[in-house]
């Protein structure tokens, strides 16, 4: 514990934004005991950092502007892709369901009984004759339909994915068209993405990377557009869920999917909260 201490006041010593290599795999640490107190204090010190290497978290900066250069992807990966969308509510190649609900509204019938309340009956009566036929309104529950809730999608765009993102953006390009889904990209920051600008490729990310920002997002939409389920796409360095969003998926149900992907990736941060993981490998 003397050395978990020591290493820790180290640590504090670092002035935040230094740029760092950090040498070794810090998922190596024991699952029990001082590895468990010495990753949760090497976090929350590094949580403010900028780390130099390809995988990991970064906190990030301003918001900057960048092209995804679309790849094949082998079949392998378009199958577990395919899974992974059905899985968290997506209907490829298919029209949206309509959803069916009732609205009440009012609507003008004709019949032989005379409507009392039309103030034109008497007028229209010593003018015309006594009409045959008498006009009303009436209130009338009508069944209207409209698309269900698509599917959101997180992508991850933070700067450790950038080697991987061209590839496994191009296998959301076919749902995203089809109306399938709602795409959001994700760094410290959520902005969704319209479809054009998600063909041309383009998106904007500050290269860090915040789980919170997501969840953040997800329960500041209207109710109406809270869907039970969400995906996102991510080589799970985003830091861990905080208290309130938690305890919000679990009074909610809300059932989280996760398709992991990039050089490295990692489930110890999203663990906790996510239903199902897909691993997307060799993109």
């Amino acid at each position: 514990m003397v050395d978990v201490l020591l290493m820790c006041s180290l640590l504090r010593a670092i002035k935040p934004g230094t740029r760092l290599i950090l040498v070794g795999d810090s998922d190596q640490l024991p699952s029990v005991g001082a590895g468990n107190v010495l990753k949760d204090m090497i976090d929350s010190i590094t949580n403010n950092w900028q780390i130099g290497i390809s995988g990991g978290r970064r906190i990030g900066s301003s918001p900057i502007e960048k092209i995804i250069d679309f790849q094949s992807v082998k079949r392998d990966n378009q199958i577990k892709m395919q899974r992974l969308l059905n899985k968290a509510g997506m209907n490829l190649g298919v029209v949206p369901k309509m959803r069916i609900s009732n609205e009440l509204g009012k609507t003008e019938i004709e019949g032989f009984i005379p409507n009392f309340k039309d103030r034109t009956v008497l007028s229209k009566t010593i003018l015309y004759g006594r009409p045959l036929l008498y006009n009303r309104e009436i209130d009338l529950i009508k069944p209207v339909s409209d698309p269900e809730l698509k599917t959101l999608v997180y992508l991850d765009v933070s700067g450790s994915v950038v080697n991987s993102i061209n590839s496994l953006a191009s296998l959301l390009l076919k749902p995203y068209k089809n109306g399938e889904c709602l795409l959001f990209v994700f760094s410290t920051i959520v902005d969704e993405v319209t479809y054009k600008d998600f063909k041309e490729g383009r998106y904007r990310t500050t290269g860090g990377t915040d789980i919170n920002c997501i969840l953040d997002h997800y329960f500041s939409l209207p109710k109406a557009k809270q869907t039970k389920k969400i995906l996102i796409l991510t080589d799970g360095y985003t830091g861990r869920v905080n208290n309130r969003f938690y305890n919000e998926i679990k009074r909610k149900k809300l059932e989280i999917y996760c398709g992991l992907f990039g050089e490295y990736y990692t489930r110890d941060d999203l663990q906790p909260i996510i239903k199902y993981f897909e691993e997307f490998k060799y993109l």
